[in-house]
């Protein structure tokens, strides 16, 4: 007896919520929190980017319910927050 299998690929164009960050070059670490309840989402290095592209839940694109930290290691700066970050929504295809 001989088993066919017949794979089908279909490319979905579904929507993500992407965080687009254009940070500054003294910045070292990039830290998102949930702001309520409060908890560490994501924290991520930086050192060699300009632009950082993080995706995160949708339910990041609507509420603002996001804390950004720009941290500096080198401590020459002072922590940069910002607060009610929302998401973009945008297809994966744009990913």
């Amino acid at each position: 007896m001989t088993n066919i299998l017949d794979l089908t690929i279909i490319k979905a164009n579904l929507n993500i919520a992407v965080l687009n960050v254009d940070v500054d070059t003294d910045a070292e670490r990039l830290v998102l929190l949930n702001r309520n309840p409060i908890f560490v989402h994501s924290t991520i290095d930086i050192s060699d980017s300009n632009l950082v592209k993080v995706r995160v839940p949708m339910n990041y694109a609507t509420s603002g319910e996001l804390l950004l930290i720009l941290l500096d290691d080198d401590f020459n700066f002072n922590a940069v927050i910002a607060d009610g970050v929302k998401a973009e929504i945008i297809k994966t295809s744009e990913f």
